[in-house]
């Protein structure tokens, strides 16, 4: 069986800090309130 990585591999890490803040969710209102937009001005371009 072939290792994932060897222990030279292991030498330099290089780390990612950065954390994302303000993740939107699809439970989210803005989301909700996005797609409402977006079928009211479907459903009136197509004189629904």
């Amino acid at each position: 069986m072939q290792k994932a990585f060897t222990q030279s591999d292991l030498k330099q890490v290089t780390v990612d800090p950065t954390v994302q803040e303000a993740v939107a969710f699809p439970t989210d209102v803005r989301f909700y309130d996005k797609a409402r937009s977006a079928s009211a001005r479907l459903r009136q371009s197509e004189a629904l």
